[in-house]
């Protein structure tokens, strides 16, 4: 478990802007997952591809991070994906282009919900800097003699 922040990941903005500019328009993932896996790994997450499928459709590729093998557990669930953009002669700012303007980043999925995976991501990463070795025991099952 790591004891001090990962500088790289804790910029949620920079992380935001990074997923935002992965064109991940239903059913593409386009690298999102990939980056995902790729920052969740090092923090001590198993990280599984879930593939679900369905009569039909495209297939959607899902990406399932686990930190711990049993016990009491707090799960975090988003999607990377967006829907399509429609007409791009309407955005003034491309879509995937993550920009900051005005204080605002501006971008497909900035809002709902890479924004908020990246705010997950951090506030993962802090919990096991500050509480990992705690990890452990809540990685029992229960007492439930108390």
């Amino acid at each position: 478990m790591p004891d001090t922040l990962t500088a790289s990941v804790t910029d949620v903005i920079e992380l935001t802007r990074t997923l935002v500019r992965c064109e991940s328009v239903t059913p593409r993932e386009a690298g999102a997952l990939q980056h995902l896996e790729h920052i969740l790994a090092p923090l001590g997450f198993r990280c599984e591809r879930m593939d679900f499928s369905q009569a039909g459709t495209d297939d959607v590729a899902n990406l399932y991070a686990r930190i711990g093998a049993s016990g009491r557990h707090f799960c975090f669930a988003g999607h990377s994906d967006v829907v399509p953009v429609g007409d791009l002669s309407s955005w003034t700012i491309g879509p995937f282009a993550a920009e900051l303007a005005d204080g605002y980043l501006f971008g497909r999925g900035a809002a709902d919900m890479k924004g908020a995976i990246a705010a997950f991501i951090d506030a993962a990463n802090r919990f096991l800097a500050h509480r990992g070795r705690e990890l452990r025991r809540l990685d029992q099952p229960p007492d439930h003699r108390r």
